[in-house]
This record gives structure tokens, C-alpha cells and sequence, in this order.
């Protein structure tokens, strides 16, 4: 997937009021890793992939029904998504 078509199903889960984020930073280009001299480090499979993540839904009690409910939305946006790529 892109970064594209993760934002896409955020804003799709979003109009749905599931909570779906993106926010994960790779350790050698956070705050940190930069100041113990990860500054100049190139990890472009690192980043890449980072920047595609999708963190969904998962917590203890989290119901089935709610499950299904992402699950069904996921597909929902996916089916869309293929079905409008040439």
C-alpha cells in the first residue's frame, strides 16, 4: 500500500468514527535516536515501510461486533479502492 491509500482508509474509517492513526516514527529519525547520532543514518526500507503503517482498533475489550464492524469497513475501502485502480 502508499502512503495515499493509508490515508484514504483513515478518512474512511474516520467517517465511520473508527479510530485508526498514523504516528509511528522509526527509532534513528525520532527526537532521540537523533541525538545519539542517528542523524545521518539512511534506512530507506525503514522509512518506507513507516511511512505506510496503519496502527487500527486493538485493546482489551474490544467486542467482537466492534471487530467485525473494522473489518468490514477495511474491506469495504478496499473493494473500492481496487475496483478503481486501472
Amino acid at each position: 500500500p502508499t502512503p495515499e491509500l493509508r490515508d484514504g482508509l483513515i478518512a474512511h474509517l474516520k467517517s465511520r468514527e473508527i479510530m485508526a492513526v498514523f504516528h509511528y516514527v522509526p527509532l534513528h529519525a525520532s527526537p532521540m535516536g537523533r541525538r545519539v547520532g542517528c542523524q545521518d543514518v539512511e534506512l530507506p526500507v525503514t522509512e518506507d515501510v513507516a511511512a505506510r503503517i496503519l496502527r487500527l482498533p486493538c485493546y482489551y475489550g474490544l467486542e467482537e461486533d466492534d471487530q467485525e464492524r473494522i473489518t468490514a469497513a477495511i474491506q469495504t475501502f478496499l473493494t473500492g479502492a481496487t475496483d478503481a485502480v486501472p
